[in-house]
């Protein structure tokens, strides 16, 4: 069973299931509110950023990451106000910028690793000498 929630197709596992997630500390409810879909392109888009572009790479990558959650986030919002039901919550005001800004740190903490061994990977697979001809 497939459903809708922060912008992008989650899985109504268990795990996904934020109704019944009430016991789990809450900064892993935040990382599982994303379905596995959009952690593979955030885990794609770091990977990519920090091996190609080494260290601005790793900032350019978290930078991105922050925007994809930012319009995650957004899309979300905006599906649950359009509906027919809507009872006021959620609302795109500052509690819901604080709650993004958060969730990026959170998100991009987790990150951090990947960003870190694909930047040392990176510098393995490059010629450490380039010798220049003249």
């Amino acid at each position: 069973m497939v459903r809708f929630h922060r912008g992008v197709v989650v899985n109504a596992s268990p795990l996904c299931d934020l109704e019944q997630t009430t016991s789990m500390p809450w900064m892993l409810h935040q990382l599982l509110s994303y379905s596995p879909i959009a952690w593979l392109t955030f885990l794609c888009i770091t990977a990519i950023a920090a091996f190609a572009g080494r260290g601005w790479g790793i900032i350019a990558g978290h930078v991105a990451v922050a925007f994809a959650e930012l319009w995650f986030d957004a899309q979300w919002v905006q599906s649950e106000i359009a509906e027919l039901d809507w009872d006021g919550t959620p609302d795109q005001d500052i509690v819901f910028l604080v709650g993004v800004a958060i969730r990026v740190v959170l998100v991009n903490a987790a990150l951090l690793p990947v960003a870190i061994l694909f930047r040392r990977l990176s510098l393995r697979w490059r010629p450490r000498s380039v010798h220049p001809v003249a």
